[in-house]
């Protein structure tokens, strides 16, 4: 199968797209962590996760 350069620029092109895309989901969700990971942490001035046993 042969490709173009003109075709091989396109597919690159959608690649970066993918790429950011991706990226932005992966930072949306790592915020979204380190606001919980501060919620969790508060109570020990964010130096520890406080545990409970569970009946």
């Amino acid at each position: 199968m042969r490709y173009t350069l003109a075709d091989l620029r396109s597919e690159l092109a959608q690649l970066r797209t993918d790429t950011v895309a991706g990226l932005s989901v992966v930072a949306g969700n790592t915020g979204k962590t380190a606001r919980v990971l501060e919620d969790v942490t508060a109570e020990s001035g964010g130096d520890a996760i406080s545990t409970r046993t569970a009946a």
